[in-house]
């Protein structure tokens, strides 16, 4: 399974407090061909989609 450490949370929460908006943690996985499985970290500020699984922890949320 996958979780949000503390420190995880904590920084997500900085940059909200700074952006002034609620903020999550969008993580996405896809498929690299030979070189394995490619991961990207972005910055949502669109909210929750249908499809999306929400881990929370400590006030923060990673999609």
């Amino acid at each position: 399974p996958l979780t949000l450490s503390a420190r995880a949370a904590r920084h997500i929460n900085r940059i909200a407090e700074k952006e002034g908006v609620t903020v999550r943690l969008r993580i996405a996985v896809s498929g690299g061909g030979c070189s394995g499985f490619q991961y990207e970290f972005s910055i949502d500020k669109d909210g929750v989609q249908p499809e999306d699984v929400v881990i929370a922890r400590d006030g923060a949320e990673a999609l």
